[in-house]
């Protein structure tokens, strides 16, 4: 029970700095034996997927590094529109 509530309590405390932080994991995959996809969402608003694969085949010590990064959302921002403002000098 002890340990429960302790996961529950650590669960809570991930849960409250990503959302602090801006960054929240929002899935994880394998691929393959040589790395895993990481999915993230970032500022409440962009989703990045990272591919990592590990760098040393054959056992090494379990480095990995960044295979790709994408961004899954639009990066474009509409502009506001302004409105035509007259030419009066007085």
């Amino acid at each position: 029970a002890e340990l429960k509530q302790s996961g529950e309590f650590y669960d809570g405390i991930r849960e409250l700095m990503e959302e602090l932080g801006g960054v929240k994991i929002l899935s994880t995959s394998a691929d393959g034996e040589e790395g895993f996809t990481l999915t993230l969402k970032l500022l409440g608003s962009h989703v990045l997927e990272i591919r990592l694969k590990s760098l040393g085949a054959g056992g090494g010590d379990g480095s990995l590094v960044v295979a790709s990064a994408k961004l899954t959302t639009p990066t474009t921002f509409p502009m506001p529109e302004t409105t035509p403002q007259s030419d009066h000098h007085q």
